[in-house]
């Protein structure tokens, strides 16, 4: 895949995050303040796109696989920045819930078509690049106070809604004159052959004509995965969204210094986003089930040590715990792929995203929850212990693929 296309594909990652991070910030910040409604009141008009951002990505990755990827990313640029403008117009809190809820449609677009046009187009190295793009998404997170924070002093809130919409606008446009057409991606031979149709009798057609072992294999594999999605989400949107209270409940070496532990939180997130590019290249060079097997394996051990630990061994099981998490992301992409077919990749990738951030209707409750009612986030640890075990045992039934593990099994081999 060329520079510029993937440049494309790794900002609109950041912008997806800033815009779900930032908007639900600021509501709370200073539009509650401005409309004298309170934070909770505000907060719900959040909800509806926080739900679309989710639901909207099966039907984004389907309109990817029928109609086109680079034209659904174009919707994505455009039509994420034509709703944040008008969200920035808003009157009252009706025109405000109804930006964001457009906001959070275009929000759901870009994994379920991002995604995919990487794995598609990245030849030998999607490992590696979907590892960059991770990286960008969890900078996106990063630098959301700092943009949000700039654009409140210069221009008050609702510059906090206009000017990124403008940007994402202005990156749809001149994504559209770039690559209007296609991107231009490298695929793989069985990339190259024509993909069938993707109705309803042409789907029947292609499952009756496959082998009954094989159908036996999807169907085994179809339902391992989706178990493996459910639970690597739970934990995923567990861990991450508790980080800054976990830090400031467990770590006591710098007293109640707040610079000092937003540091610490940031600092944990950041070595997390930055190991994708380790589990992105481990990705291009080992058997994807084995190795995905071999590192979530590492997980429940480093919760279970997070379970008791206090301040600076806390910080470093709990670091590798939150690394061992993200940094497996592009791995379990490149698996997920690996057991679907090509002409249906967008779509299957919207369901996975949708099934994944679902999960947070559970991780975060357990999150509050387990904390008010035990004053300590040792349960947490130990439940998402649990829950890796599962997914272990999970991916160790999933069907192997002996050419495809041989093949990573040469590549890896000394000297390649």
């Amino acid at each position: 895949m060329r520079t510029g296309p993937f440049l494309f594909l790794c900002v609109g990652h950041s912008i997806d995050h800033i815009f779900m991070l930032m908007f639900m910030a600021v509501i709370g910040f200073t539009v509650a303040p401005f409309w004298g409604l309170t934070y909770g009141e505000l907060a719900l008009l959040f909800t509806p796109a926080t739900i679309m951002f989710g639901l909207g990505s099966p039907l984004a990755g389907w309109l990817a696989d029928r109609w086109s990827g680079p034209g659904m990313m174009t919707v994505y640029f455009v039509g994420i920045g034509v709703s944040s403008v008008l969200t920035g117009f808003a009157d009252g809190p009706v025109m405000l819930g109804a930006g964001l809820f457009l906001v959070g449609i275009f929000a759901s677009i870009y994994h379920p078509v991002g995604i995919p046009l990487i794995v598609r187009g990245a030849g030998d190295r999607r490992g590696r690049l979907l590892g960059i793009n991770g990286v960008f998404g969890s900078a996106g997170m990063a630098v959301t106070p700092i943009i949000m924070s700039g654009l409140l002093a210069v221009g008050g809130w609702r510059a906090v809604f206009i000017v990124p919409g403008l940007v994402a606008i202005l990156l749809g446009i001149v994504f559209h004159m770039r690559f209007r057409e296609s991107l231009p991606l490298r695929r793989s031979t069985r990339a190259r052959t024509p993909a069938p149709q993707l109705g309803r009798a042409a789907l029947m057609e292609t499952w009756r004509s496959q082998p009954e072992a094989e159908r036996r294999d999807f169907v085994r594999a179809m339902v391992i995965l989706g178990i493996i999605t459910v639970a690597t989400g739970l934990i995923f949107q567990a861990l991450t969204n508790g980080v800054p209270k976990i830090v400031n409940h467990r770590v006591t070496t710098f007293g109640d210094d707040i610079f000092l532990l937003s540091a610490t939180a940031s600092g944990i997130l950041v070595v997390s986003g930055l190991a994708q590019l380790i589990g992105g290249e481990l990705a291009d060079r080992f058997p994807l089930r084995r190795l995905f097997i071999a590192v979530y394996a590492g997980l429940p051990p480093a919760l279970a040590a997070a379970a008791f630990a206090y301040d600076m061994p806390m910080v470093a099981v709990f670091t590798l715990a939150t690394a061992i998490v993200v940094g497996n992301q592009p791995i379990s992409d490149l698996l997920f792929a690996r057991y679907m077919p090509e002409q249906w990749l967008s779509t299957a990738y919207g369901i996975r995203f949708a099934l994944s951030l679902g999960s947070g209707v559970v991780a975060l409750p357990l999150l509050g929850l387990g904390f008010d009612y035990t004053g300590d986030f040792a349960l947490l640890f130990y439940a998402m212990a649990a829950v890796a075990v599962v997914v272990v045992l999970a991916a160790m039934k999933l069907p192997a693929d002996a050419k495809a593990d041989a093949a990573a099994t040469v590549r890896a081999a000394p000297g390649e």
